[in-house]
C-alpha cells in the first residue's frame, strides 16, 4: 500500500496547519480505509476561491468549510 499526499497552499493565512499536521491527519484517515493505494491533494484556499469553487461545483453562493471530490479512474 502506498500513498501520495500533496498539500497546496493558496490562502496565505498565517494560522494554517503545517504540512506535517496535514500529512498526519490524512495518513490517520487513510489508515482506516481499505484500499490498495491513494492519491490525495489538500488545497488550502482563501474565502474568495472557496466561494468560487462552492458556486462552480455545488451551485451555492458563498464560502463553505470543506469541498471534497471523489475520483473514479476511467476504464483501462
Amino acid at each position: 500500500m502506498s500513498d501520495l499526499i500533496e498539500v497546496q497552499r493558496a490562502s496565505g493565512h498565517a494560522h494554517e496547519p503545517s504540512d506535517g499536521q496535514v500529512y498526519q491527519w490524512v495518513t490517520a484517515a487513510l489508515h482506516a480505509v481499505d484500499r490498495q493505494s491513494s492519491t490525495l491533494t489538500v488545497r488550502l484556499v482563501d474565502e474568495a476561491e472557496m466561494a468560487s469553487l462552492n458556486q462552480q461545483f455545488r451551485g451555492r453562493s458563498g464560502p463553505t468549510n470543506v469541498l471534497s471530490f471523489a475520483f473514479e479512474s476511467p476504464p483501462g
